[in-house]
C-alpha cells in the first residue's frame, strides 16, 4: 500500500496533462467540411421516426446493415449492368473501383454517424452498390422502362421517391458525378454535372430551374433548392437573407412581431385580399403581395401522399445542414400562419394554392402546424410580404369590410337575431320618418 502512494506521488501531473495534450488535443483535425449526412436529432423523433427511415431500400451506409435481402440482389444486378455500360464506353472496373476507393476519406467526411471502425472494402462496396443502383434507376425512368432484375415484386415509384430523400438515406452527390464521369470519359463535367442533375429532378418530377443557388451535396440538398431556388442578389454571396424591413441588429424580436401580427387565410380574405395560386415554375418561394390591388399571388402546391415525408426531411436538413439558408423553414413559418382550422384550407383549396390527393382537409391543417413549432422566425424570408399584408388589413376600408363580414357572419344563422335586426331596422325606419319636418313647417 505504502509503495503505490509513493509511486502515485512521484507522479509529476505536468507531465501528465501534456501527454494528455500532445495525444488527445493536438492530433485533432477540423473535417474539409462540416458532415452533411446524419442522423435525425432526438427531439424530431417523437411521433415521426418512421418519416426518416428507408421503407424499401436503404441508401448509404447508416442503414445498410437493416437491408433485406432481395433489395441487395437487385442492386447487384444494377452494378453489373452499369459496368456492362462502363465497357461500352470505354472505361473498365478497374477504373470503377479506383475511383471510389479515392474518394474515401472525401465520402467519410460526408457522414456525421458513420462506423468508424468500418473498412475501406465495405464502405467502397456500399458506394459502389447504391451509386450504381441510383444511376441504374435514373436511366431507366428517363427511358420511361421499368428495372425488373432479381425482384419478383416491383416497388412502387413513390416509395423508392420517398426514400431516395430522406436525410439517413443519402449519398454524396460526389459519388454520382464520379459516376456519370465515368460513363462519358469526362473528369471535369459540367455537361455531366447538368445532365446528371436533370436525371436526377426528372425521377422526382420536378422541373430543372434555370439557376440552382448551391452545388448539391446530395439528392435531398438538390431537391430544396429546385423547389425553393430564388433569385439571390450577387452581393450576398448566394446566401439568402430575409428582405430589408428585416434589418439584421434588430433582434429576434422584430421579425417575430411580423409574424403575431399575420392572419390566417380566411382573416386576409375577410379583409378583402385575393388570393391567386401561381406558377410553381418559378419556385415555390416566390410569393408576391400587391398593396395597389391587395392581390396575395402564393406558388401552387400539390399535397400528396409524399409530401409529409418530403418536408419532414426537407426541415431537418435545412436547420442542421444549411446555415445559410432559411427559405424553407420561412415557407413553414408562413403557411403556418395562413392555416390555423379548417376553414383556412378551404380558403386556400378555392384558391388552388393547394392541390390536395388526399381529401383529409384535417391532415392539411396539421401539416404545416406541427412542423412550425420546431422553426424559429429567424431570418424569415418573407417578413416585408407579411408586414405589408397586416398594414393593409390595418387600413380603413378593408377594416371596415372585415368587421361587416363578421357581423353578418356571426348572425345570419340565428333566427332570433335575424329577426331582431329587422325590428330594429324597421323601427329606426319608423323613427326617421316622425322625426322628419318639411321646410317651411
Amino acid at each position: 500500500m505504502m509503495e503505490q502512494k509513493e509511486k502515485s506521488a512521484r507522479i509529476d501531473p505536468s507531465i501528465e496533462l501534456l501527454k494528455f495534450i500532445e495525444e488527445k488535443i493536438e492530433i485533432l483535425e477540423l473535417p474539409l467540411e462540416q458532415p452533411f449526412i446524419r442522423k435525425v436529432p432526438k427531439e424530431f423523433l417523437n411521433g415521426h421516426a418512421k418519416i426518416y427511415e428507408p421503407i424499401s431500400i436503404s441508401i448509404g451506409p447508416l442503414y445498410y446493415k437493416m437491408e433485406e435481402e432481395p433489395a441487395k440482389e437487385f442492386k447487384k444486378w444494377c452494378l453489373k449492368d452499369f459496368i456492362d455500360r462502363l465497357k461500352k464506353k470505354g472505361s473498365s472496373k478497374k477504373e470503377l473501383v479506383g475511383v471510389i476507393l479515392g474518394m474515401q476519406q472525401q465520402i467519410r467526411e460526408c457522414y456525421g454517424d458513420l462506423d468508424h471502425d468500418m473498412s475501406d472494402f465495405m464502405l467502397g462496396q456500399i458506394m459502389l452498390l447504391d451509386g450504381c443502383f441510383i444511376m441504374e434507376l435514373f436511366r431507366h425512368r428517363d427511358l420511361g422502362k421499368d428495372m425488373v432484375h432479381g425482384s419478383k415484386e416491383k416497388v412502387p415509384l413513390v416509395t423508392l421517391q420517398q426514400d431516395l430523400l430522406k436525410i439517413e438515406n443519402q449519398l454524396p452527390f460526389s459519388v454520382l458525378k464520379t459516376l456519370a464521369n465515368l460513363l462519358e470519359k469526362s473528369n471535369s463535367g459540367n455537361n455531366t454535372t447538368e445532365g446528371l442533375i436533370k436525371l436526377a429532378l426528372g425521377f422526382f418530377n420536378i422541373p430543372k430551374p434555370k439557376d440552382l443557388r448551391t452545388k448539391p451535396r446530395h439528392l435531398l440538398e438538390l431537391v430544396l433548392d429546385a423547389l425553393f431556388f430564388t433569385k439571390i442578389p450577387t452581393t450576398h454571396h448566394n446566401i439568402p437573407v430575409a428582405p430589408a424591413s428585416s434589418n439584421v441588429g434588430h433582434g429576434v424580436e422584430k421579425r417575430s412581431s411580423s409574424i403575431m401580427e399575420a392572419n390566417s387565410a380566411s382573416i386576409l380574405k375577410m379583409h378583402g385580399i385575393t388570393l391567386e395560386a401561381s406558377d410553381c415554375g418559378n419556385g415555390l418561394a416566390m410569393v408576391e403581395f400587391k398593396n395597389s390591388t391587395g392581390k396575395l399571388r402564393i406558388p401552387q402546391l400539390v399535397v400528396q401522399e409524399s409530401t409529409q415525408t418530403m418536408f419532414w426531411n426537407l426541415l431537418v436538413f435545412e436547420m442542421y445542414s444549411c446555415p445559410n439558408s432559411r427559405i424553407f423553414t420561412s415557407y413553414v413559418v408562413l403557411m403556418d400562419t395562413l392555416i390555423d382550422n379548417v376553414e383556412d384550407v378551404r380558403v386556400l383549396l378555392e384558391a388552388k394554392i393547394l392541390v390536395s390527393r388526399n381529401n383529409d382537409v384535417s391532415s392539411l391543417v396539421s401539416l404545416f402546424n406541427e412542423m412550425s413549432a420546431y422553426v424559429s422566425a429567424t431570418d424569415f424570408y418573407f417578413e416585408q410580404q407579411v408586414r405589408e399584408m397586416s398594414r393593409y388589413c390595418r387600413s380603413t376600408g378593408p377594416a371596415l369590410r372585415a368587421c361587416s363580414l363578421k357581423t353578418y357572419n356571426e348572425f345570419r344563422w340565428d333566427p332570433l337575431n335575424s329577426a331582431l335586426i329587422f325590428i330594429l331596422t324597421i323601427t329606426q325606419t319608423l323613427f326617421s320618418i316622425l322625426a322628419y319636418k318639411p321646410k317651411g313647417n
